[in-house]
């Protein structure tokens, strides 16, 4: 957010208006869709530093045979980074990227759940 557009947003906050920040989570859980459908200026915190083993990069998805981490690799060039600045390293790993084996998960655990045709055009764009 440039400096225009946060003077704005504390404008706005001061009649009345609901802002809620967060930092950015891989595949966000149902309270974090809640609290940026909620908010009416919703900031996402990526000016601080990325921390391992966290929800940043990972998230746990209820497969057939239980929970299963999804873990997306992330180039690591110094343990001071901002998670704005992180890179996702999406290099083929034999014949598949890490988002084409991340979707391929995703699939095999939602693939029948309700609407998950809806939306796997666009998850899959993004992670792949």
């Amino acid at each position: 957010m440039v400096a225009n557009e946060r003077i704005h947003a504390i404008n706005e906050l001061k009649i009345g208006r609901v802002m809620a920040a967060h930092q950015p989570h891989l595949l966000p859980w149902l309270g974090y869709l809640h609290k940026v459908m909620a908010a009416d200026v919703f900031v996402v915190v990526d000016h601080v530093q990325y921390e391992r083993q966290n929800y940043q990069n990972r998230n746990r998805v209820l497969t057939r045979s239980g929970p299963q981490w999804i873990v997306a690799p992330v180039h690591q060039v110094s343990r001071a980074e901002l998670i704005a600045e992180k890179r996702i390293n999406n290099q083929k790993d034999g014949r598949t990227t890490w988002g084409q084996k991340a979707f391929r998960t995703l699939e095999c655990a939602y693939g029948k759940a309700a609407f998950f045709d809806r939306y796997a055009p666009g998850l899959e764009e993004i992670l792949t």
